[in-house]
């Protein structure tokens, strides 16, 4: 998979996480280095930094594929931003569904221990936090955390 990968230029040759010889040590590297290019040619720099731990599977699958033996059951949360967290889907079995337009293909993997949530014809619409539960998650809204103290007299 790998060669395939690198043989069809598939990633970016920026991207540095899931790569064979390449770590986040030589992304910042490279960082310095176009800082250093930059300040040597007197131009502005700008740097944008995400934190995308959250974004990352994290689970134990361990205890995911031990809770599947059991209780099969998964659930699946969708929350945009700003938004309350929406119950997208519950399932017990790799396959696919219809939610709202997209179709959902959900495809569990004990043998390697993998979960993957796949839903067709995404948009940026579509960006949202995504969250698997073993059980039914309580939601609770709630209320903004800024608060209009000017009335609706407004501006």
């Amino acid at each position: 998979m790998d060669l395939f990968i690198d043989k069809n230029k598939i990633l970016s040759e920026h991207q540095y996480g899931h790569r064979e010889n390449r770590t986040t040590i030589h992304a910042v590297m490279e960082m310095v280095e176009q800082i250093a290019k930059a300040i040597e040619n007197e131009e502005c720099s700008v740097g944008f930094y995400f934190d995308l731990q959250k974004a990352f599977n994290t689970i134990d699958y361990s205890i995911l594929l031990r809770k599947l033996e059991n209780d099969p059951w998964l659930y699946w949360y969708r929350q945009y931003p700003s938004s309350k967290l929406d119950n997208l889907l519950y399932i017990y079995e790799s396959g696919s569904v219809q939610v709202e337009d997209k179709v959902v293909h959900l495809k569990i993997s004990s043998t390697n221990s993998i979960v993957n949530l796949e839903i067709s014809s995404t948009a940026v619409s579509d960006s949202a936090l995504y969250y698997c539960a073993l059980r039914p998650t309580v939601k609770e809204t709630h209320q903004p955390l800024n608060k209009n103290l000017l009335g609706d007299e407004g501006l």
